[in-house]
């Protein structure tokens, strides 16, 4: 019996280490109904209309009007100046609350604030509206001096406020939903959510949905950055909020690293994988370097250097055995300078 719970206890580290696909925090799509990147365009990745610039201080070069995104792309976020400098986009009439599951939605997007530039003591950051009238709107999300400048979905005959807030210029991912029991929830950088009550839509869905600011509000003009915005047809969990954060943060981070880190060397995964006792790691340089190779065990010990010399351009192969060593995760690092790499593997025996 103990040998057969071992066996166990190993297959299931090589599914967990050797398929890390299955553990990536994967974004919702189910009631996606739009997605707007905003890498420099206002196209809807889910191929409804394009947004389009509506009104406001409009630059003849749109493209001037986005910024560095949360992850790091170069024009990959709107950014709204705010004060006079104001300008709206329109992001089209669908109705999030009533093309799907009846009476929910739920709004996600990145924020970056830059603070309170508005006369009119609150911001509008995003909203489905044509007039500050009940029957000429559905919500508008804001962040509020009535609320102590944390966030509030409002209309003129119902609002409510939570304690969660943007931070000041700092990127934050914030999530908006609504039940069709008059509960608003709000969700902070994947945390849990926080539930408010009482909240009763606007009766015009057929309003256009606008980012920056209100149609004849412009006082309320939004300052500061937004990226990558979605629009659900249902009401997110708590786990697919966070599983949404998690996958952009996992994504951001990858690009940065494949836009920062120059192409010298890369590191091949070792063959075969699982192994006992031998198995093969490649490499290519793309120019003669000094380079090491070193085995660590899943504490961190060093087990074993692989190489450490001046290697030529080209493809490169180094052979490890484990011979003495227990079963487990053992990860191999290449390094270069101040460059490095590192990729796992899976020691069975």
């Amino acid at each position: 019996m103990g040998k057969l719970l071992r066996r166990v206890v190993e297959l299931l580290v090589v599914v967990l280490f050797c398929t890390p696909n299955l553990l990536e925090a994967q974004a919702p799509t189910d009631g996606l109904m739009a997605h707007f990147k905003l890498d420099g365009d206002l196209a809807d990745e889910m191929g409804g209309p394009n947004g389009f610039f509506e009104a406001g201080l409009i630059q003849e070069d749109t493209t001037e009007h986005f910024a560095e995104g949360f992850d790091g792309t170069a024009k990959g976020a709107l950014w709204f100046p705010g004060g006079a400098m104001w300008y709206r986009v329109g992001l089209g009439k669908f109705s999030p609350l009533k093309d799907g599951v009846d009476g929910e939605m739920t709004v996600t997007f990145w924020a970056k604030w830059d603070g309170v530039e508005t006369s009119a003591g609150h911001t509008d950051i995003i909203n489905k509206r044509d007039t500050w009238s009940e029957d000429g709107m559905m919500w508008t999300i804001t962040h509020h001096e009535g609320c102590g400048y944390n966030f509030s979905i409002r209309q003129p005959e119902s609002e409510t406020c939570t304690e969660l807030g943007l931070p000041e210029k700092e990127w934050a991912h914030v999530a908006v939903g609504l039940d069709p029991f008059g509960t608003a929830y709000f969700w902070l950088n994947g945390g849990d959510s926080t539930a408010t009550h009482d909240f009763t839509p606007g009766t015009k869905d057929s309003a256009m949905i606008h980012a920056g600011t209100s149609p004849n509000d412009e006082a309320d003009a939004y300052n500061g950055a937004l990226d990558d915005i979605r629009f659900y047809n249902r009401l997110l969990t708590d786990q697919e909020v966070k599983a949404l954060y998690e996958s952009d943060i996992s994504t951001g981070i990858e690009e940065e690293l494949q836009s920062n880190v120059p192409a010298r060397f890369h590191l091949g995964q070792n063959f075969p994988n699982p192994f006992n006792p031998e198995t093969r790691i490649s490499y290519t340089l793309y120019e003669e370097m000094d380079i090491s190779i070193k085995v660590f065990d899943s504490n961190g010990n060093l087990v074993e250097i692989l190489v450490d010399e001046t290697k030529p351009t080209g493809s490169h192969t180094v052979e490890f055995n484990s011979a003495g060593l227990p079963s487990g995760v053992y990860f191999y690092v290449m390094s270069a300078g101040e460059l490095s790499e590192t990729n796992k593997m899976v020691l069975l025996k």
